[in-house]
Formats: structure tokens, C-alpha cells, sequence
């Protein structure tokens, strides 16, 4: 669909809104494409194209809202979108903490969001990545089970409100997976990669993929148990960006005014090493996270969530700024037409440190190294539970052996302070910088 189209849909949504007594409304509405396909046990299992176009009104009346949500562009369309938000509104219970919506804003610049090659993403060339997975996984290792996935889409995007935002913008994304298992004299082994981007070029290669997944899952074959006790963690690239991320994710102002969040209480504190500095940065070009505006039209900017240890901001969306009495700063979340208004994080850029990640496993005499983990702090209570996914014992400053059945624990706080390390090199996913953090000591319990 054209993008003045999409653009007018809107209009004439939210005009109706308003003629029929809202005293605020947004609409957003969305047209996209996407193919996916999945491989299991070796054979593609799933090969599809899909279309899904529709809107949202959302609209508001002394507080209280109304959506209604469909799918078609027709004008009629919009105009009963537009009619029946607000007389929902009228009918949903008043509430005070609704202020406005957000003023139109100067927008940034944010370039390669979209690439027209993802565009026209065939389900044929989804198929020859899928044999390609499997071909050199099998090169590597003859009987290995491959399972894997690969997903291209693109879609356009408008939302207009009735304070005089007007925006469109097209955007696309492509993605794929690979999960080996690999079998050796009765014992099993298995890892997971996989790349993410905006555009072709900036992705891997489906050879790359494949190899790295099944070298690794070669790597974890002869898994063993280690002892339990307290012990240095490496959190590598992935397992430190989840509990990076979580952690920046517990500075929702959503959550803190519900009472949900280990945050609470802990703006200008310093809850972390002053190794720790995270920025959201939603202004990179061709980030996987990049948008000029957030789920609102709320203008985006570059933005500190945790500076030297000390937690900097809450992230607001429009609601909870105007309860909280502060600015927004641009933090509302909408996946799509069909989803509600939450609040997100961009791209997440976590400042590298001095040292190596081989040298900083190096001055470990006994430890553990985690490539992937549910490492993450409980929402409420800030306790670490999480299971490591993928781990290697550390012994005399080298990977020593992969470890099984192995649970990590603490406090959240504790947890942060106790970063004594974070490496120089890092992983880079498309505006996204992840580097490996060394945790001081976390309790590590090795099941049966």
C-alpha cells in the first residue's frame, strides 16, 4: 500500500474520533509483508508468505479509552474505527492520571531503515538458506540434527493524532537461526546462533551461522558437572547484554508506579560498578532498534539510562510522565496496530571496558563462562535465579570444559557492584554494543 494512504486512513480515522466527542485519539495503521520459513530435523517444515495490513484507534474521554482495532482500508473503515473508539471511551471508567497525548516535535533523521532486497524476499531463497544450513552443518558433522528458522519482512507505517502528528515511515528486517544438536558416543551437545539486521548486507551469512552453531554444539559434547560454590562469572556478549537489558528494562516508569519493579526509590543512586554506562542510542543508521519517533510520536534522542553505576532516568512513556508530573522522554512501545501502549528500549549501547575478554579470562584461576544464560533479575524482587544455558569451567585462565545442570544466584544489587571487569572487544548487532562483564563472584549450585 502507498504510504499517503495509509497516511490519509489515519486522518479520517482520528477526524471521526473527534466529531464524535474524543477529546484525544491516535490511530496508527500498518501494511506489511513477511516470509518465514523453519527447518526441523533436518527438512523444512514450514515455507509461507504473509500480508497483514490494519489500524488502531485508540481514543480518549475524560481519561477513560476506547479502541477498536480491524483490519481492510476502506474509508468506511475508518470512519466506524474512528466512532466506535470514542463511544467506548464515553462508556470506560474516567481516569485522572490521563493528561494528553504528544505535541508534533522536530523529528530526527534516522537513515537505512528499510532495504527493498528484504522487500522482495522470496520464499525460494528462504529455502536455498534453510539447505545451506543444513548442507554445512552436515560438513562439519555427518549426523547432526539441525533445526533452524529464517523470517524477512517489511511494513509501512503511519500514526496520526489529534494534536497534529502526522508520521509515516517503511521499515524491514530480516532474521535467522540455527540450533545443531550433535550425538558422540552417547552423549549430546547442541548450541544456538543466529543474525538479526535491517538490511541484506549487514547480515550473515547463512554458512556462518550454521558453522558457528555446529562447531559449538561439537564443543559441548563431553558436558559435566562442576562444583557448586562462589565463584568469578564471565557473562559473555549474550548472556551480559539479557541481564544488561533487563536490568535498563526495571527503569520503566510503567512498572515503578505499580509497585513492580527493584527499581523503585533508586533514580540518582548508584546501583552498579562505575564500570557500568549504558545509553540508548535509537538514532544509528540501519539499527535493529532505530526509530525517529517512539509507539506515540514522541521524538527520540539519543538517552542515559545508567551513567558510571548511577541509574539516570526512568523511561516514560506519555501516561506515566503526566502522572509522575515529568517530561516524557520518548519511551513508548507498539509493536503494532494490534498491540497495546507499554514502554520499550531502542538500541542499547553498553561502553566497553580496557581489557580483553581473553584476557580477562586469563587472570581467572577458577570460574565459569557463560555464552548464554537466563541470567535475569526477578522483576519485583531483584533475586537472581537463572539457569546457564551455555557454560564453560574456567581453570588456570582457559575454557576448560563445558558444564551442564549448573544455576547461578543472587542479589540484584550485589550482582551489579560485584562488575569488575567489562572487555575492550564486543559483539555489534546493528547499533547494539555488547561487551563480556566479569561478575566479582556469584553463587553457582550444580544439580544432579
Amino acid at each position: 500500500m502507498e504510504d499517503y494512504r495509509i497516511v490519509e486512513f489515519g486522518k479520517v480515522a482520528c477526524e471521526a474520533a473527534v466529531k464524535s466527542g474524543a477529546q484525544h485519539v491516535d490511530v496508527i495503521v500498518q501494511d506489511g509483508r513477511s516470509v518465514g520459513l523453519e527447518i526441523e530435523k533436518n527438512s523444512v517444515r514450514t515455507s509461507d508468505v504473509e500480508y497483514d495490513a490494519g489500524y488502531c484507534a485508540r481514543a480518549f474521554y475524560e481519561g477513560g479509552s476506547g479502541y477498536s482495532r480491524g483490519r481492510g482500508f476502506a474509508i468506511e473503515d475508518a470512519k466506524s474505527a474512528g466512532r466506535t473508539g470514542a463511544e467506548l471511551a464515553k462508556e470506560s471508567e474516567p481516569d485522572p492520571d490521563f493528561d494528553a497525548l504528544p505535541e508534533p516535535g522536530e523529528y530526527p533523521e534516522v537513515d537505512a531503515l528499510f532495504d527493498l532486497a528484504i522487500s522482495d524476499f522470496t520464499p525460494s531463497k528462504a529455502i536455498e538458506w534453510g539447505n545451506t544450513f543444513i548442507e554445512v552443518a552436515r560438513d562439519i558433522e555427518p549426523d547432526v540434527i539441525v533445526k533452524g528458522g529464517v523470517g524477512a519482512g517489511a511494513v509501512a507505517s503511519a500514526l496520526v493524532n489529534s494534536n497534529g502528528i502526522s508520521l509515516c515511515c517503511s521499515k524491514s528486517s530480516i532474521s535467522m537461526y540455527v540450533f545443531s544438536v550433535v550425538s558422540r558416543n552417547g552423549k549430546v551437545g547442541s548450541y544456538y546462533e543466529y543474525s538479526h539486521a535491517r538490511r541484506i548486507a549487514d547480515l550473515k551469512s547463512p554458512e556462518e551461522i550454521a558453522r558457528i552453531a555446529t562447531e559449538k554444539a561439537v564443543s559441548f559434547v563431553d558436558s559435566r558437572r562442576m562444583d557448586s560454590g562462589k565463584f568469578p562469572i564471565v557473562l559473555g556478549p549474550l548472556a551480559a547484554t539479557g541481564f544488561l537489558r533487563s536490568v535498563a528494562g526495571a527503569a520503566s516508569a510503567e512498572e515503578i508506579q505499580r509497585g513492580r519493579s527493584y527499581l523503585a526509590g533508586k533514580r540518582g543512586e548508584k546501583i552498579a560498578s562505575e564500570l557500568i554506562d549504558i545509553r540508548e542510542d535509537p538514532l544509528v543508521a540501519a539499527g535493529l532498534r532505530s526509530t525517529n519517533a517512539d509507539g506515540e510520536g514522541f521524538p527520540k534522542s539519543q538517552f542515559s539510562i545508567i551513567e558510571n553505576g548511577v541509574l539516570s532516568n526512568y523511561l516514560h512513556n506519555s501516561y506515566t510522565a503526566n502522572k509522575a508530573g515529568e517530561k516524557n522522554n520518548g519511551h513508548a512501545s507498539r509493536g503494532s496496530y494490534s498491540s497495546s501502549v507499554g514502554i520499550g528500549i531502542s538500541n542499547l549501547v553498553i561502553r566497553p571496558g580496557a581489557e580483553t575478554e581473553k584476557d580477562i579470562i586469563g587472570r581467572i584461576d577458577d570460574g565459569l563462562y557463560v555464552f548464554m544464560g537466563s541470567i535475569t533479575p526477578h522483576s519485583i524482587t531483584g533475586q537472581v535465579s537463572g539457569t546457564v544455558d551455555y557454560g564453560f569451567r574456567i581453570i588456570g585462565g582457559e575454557l576448560a570444559y563445558p558444564v551442564e545442570n549448573v544455576m547461578v544466584g543472587g542479589e540484584v544489587f550485589d550482582t551489579l557492584k560485584s562488575i569488575e571487569a567489562v572487555s575492550s572487544d564486543y559483539r555489534e548487532e546493528a547499533g547494539n554494543i555488547m561487551p563480556s562483564i566479569l561478575l566479582g563472584g556469584m553463587n553457582v549450585a550444580s544439580g544432579d
